[in-house]
């Protein structure tokens, strides 16, 4: 039978992933960037359920590239 991975491990997996909005964080601490240069980024993407909602929740720029999922 399938199991989920809570199931197997007994832990809740915490995905940073997007669109969770510490991935952008992550790369913000890994450069060194300070807040002011978050105006400075932008999520480029065609899913409006992952890249746009990363860039909304990250308070970055966001732009819908309208050649893939949509449109």
């Amino acid at each position: 039978t399938l199991h989920t991975l809570t199931e197997l491990t007994g832990v809740t997996p915490y995905v940073v992933g997007k669109p969770n909005p510490e991935l952008v964080d992550l790369i913000m601490r890994d450069k060194e960037l300070g807040e002011a240069e978050r105006s400075k980024f932008i999520m480029m993407g065609d899913n409006l359920y992952t890249d746009i909602e990363l860039g909304i929740l990250a308070n970055i720029a966001t732009c819908l590239v309208e050649t893939g999922k949509h449109k």
